[in-house]
This record gives structure tokens, C-alpha cells and sequence, in this order.
């Protein structure tokens, strides 16, 4: 099993796209995936087809003392997904009593995922303006954790001050060189997009993937199709962008773990 984890540096960099069209990309490469969704916004499962009328989530189940497995769904291209659920006001309250416990639970559940062939778990989380204590089992079980910016001064701000505890973040995960800065909506026409990116390049060095997602308009159409870039323009470039970092994940995860059998030669 390999287990990528998506958290938004902030509200509105694009996680949940970035997590949808990750997982669509890796089943195109032949992985099997299963895409999880722990952000309470719900906003993942309008990725795969789902009705939106649809309310039905692990969350809901982990309210009802029942299994979560029971809100797994497939998505018209085959791909597994699990998501949160849309909880009201009591439900939400006491989601947040039990939280950490939950996740937890649910981690290792997911960790014992009985499937044919070797899978990929891709988790999107809350953005980082909240509080990641609760997902700690998650964070430390994870072989990458992508921290989704975007090449503007706000997130640039966000990084440089103290508003993000990536100390936190670093020690929830363990191991530092697991935390890796993707840049989404990069405008190679913007001036300022372009200074951003640059500047992020210099800073985050090694820890920013050699991969940036274009602002694409297929992306907007994509969602507002309850689908993903391939589906809705294969040729575009989201698409190839989205194969790109795809084909990131798997030669990191591959070269790290070869780097570890080498360690017991």
C-alpha cells in the first residue's frame, strides 16, 4: 500500500481538485486506487460523479456505530472513492467530540484494505489553517504528504509567518523529507505568478515538487461536469500536468523504496 496525503496550505489553492485528478491520473498508470475524503466540506465526491443530493459518508456511518466501508462508492471510470458525508449541525458537534478517535480508527482500518493488487490510498485532509492534531495516525502512516499552494503572495505570507505551524506539521508526520509544496494555478502569462514561482523555487528548494498545475479552464468545466480533467478534456493542459505529477508519485515512492531495501543489504 502506498498512501499519498493532499492537505491546502489554505481554503481555496485547489486541494480537492489536485486530490481528485491525482487519483484519475494513477488509475490511467494502472494503479488501483482508493480516494478518501477527511475535509468536512465534502467537496471531494463532486469529482466522481456523485449525486449531489447524496448525503451518505464515512463519517455518517462512524455516527451510527456502523461501517464505514458501507460508503464506498465507484465512480463511472471504476475508481473507488470514500466520502465524507454532509452532516448537520448535532451531527457535525458530535463528529468533532470523537474526531481524533475516528481518524484514527479509520487509518488503520484503511491500512488492512484487503484488494488484489498493490493500491494507492490518496487522503485529502482540512487546509492548514486547522488544527492537524486530529489527524496524526493519518499524517505519520503517510509515504508523501503534498501541501498544495499557490504561486501568489498570500500563500507565499503564509509559509514565511507564523499562521502555519509546520513544526507541528513536521512532527505529526515524522519524517520531514515526507512534506512536499506542489504549486497549483501557476499562470505562466501572469508577471507576478511567474516571480512567485521563482521565489518559491529559491526557498522551498528540494522540498518543491519539480511539478506545477497550470490554471486551466478545463478544470472549472471538469467540476462543473461532477467529473475529472480526463474525462472532460483529455488533451489539455491540466491533464497532461496531472499525468506528470502522477508519474512524480509513483518514481518517488519507488526510488524511496528501493533507497530503504538497500539499508538491509
Amino acid at each position: 500500500m502506498n498512501r499519498i496525503v493532499i492537505v491546502g496550505l489554505k481554503g481555496g489553492v485547489g486541494s480537492t481538485t489536485v486530490t481528485a485528478n491525482l487519483s484519475h491520473a494513477l488509475h490511467l498508470l494502472s494503479k488501483e486506487t482508493i480516494t478518501v475524503d477527511l475535509a468536512e466540506l465534502n467537496l471531494l465526491r463532486l469529482h466522481f460523479t456523485m449525486d449531489i443530493n447524496n448525503d451518505d459518508g464515512w463519517a455518517k456511518y462512524f455516527l451510527n456505530n456502523k461501517c464505514w466501508s458501507n460508503a464506498g462508492y465507484e465512480s463511472p471510470q471504476r475508481m473507488r472513492f470514500v466520502p465524507f458525508g454532509t452532516l448537520n449541525s448535532s451531527e457535525l458537534e458530535k463528529y468533532c467530540a470523537h474526531k481524533e478517535e475516528w481518524i484514527a480508527k479509520l487509518s488503520g482500518e484503511l491500512s488492512t484494505v484487503d484488494m488484489d493488487t498493490e493500491h494507492w490510498q490518496i487522503i485529502h485532509l482540512q487546509n492548514l489553517e486547522h488544527n492537524q492534531r486530529a489527524n496524526r495516525e493519518i499524517l505519520h502512516s503517510a509515504d508523501i504528504v503534498l501541501v498544495v499552494i499557490n504561486p501568489e503572495p498570500v500563500s507565499y505570507y503564509l509559509i514565511n509567518s507564523n499562521h502555519v505551524n509546520f513544526g507541528e506539521l513536521k512532527g505529526l508526520v515524522g519524517e520531514e523529507n515526507k512534506i512536499k509544496f506542489l504549486i497549483n494555478n501557476y499562470q505562466p502569462e501572469s508577471e507576478v505568478s511567474q516571480d512567485f514561482r521563482l521565489v518559491l523555487q529559491k526557498e522551498l528548494t528540494s522540498t518543491l515538487l519539480p511539478v506545477s498545475l497550470h490554471r486551466d479552464t478545463t478544470v472549472i468545466d471538469s467540476i462543473a461536469n461532477l467529473t475529472n480533467v480526463h474525462t472532460t478534456s483529455p488533451h489539455s493542459q491540466a491533464d497532461r500536468d496531472y499525468q506528470s505529477l502522477a508519474f512524480w508519485c509513483v518514481t518517488h515512492l519507488y526510488s524511496r523504496s528501493n533507497d530503504k531495501r538497500g539499508e538491509y543489504v
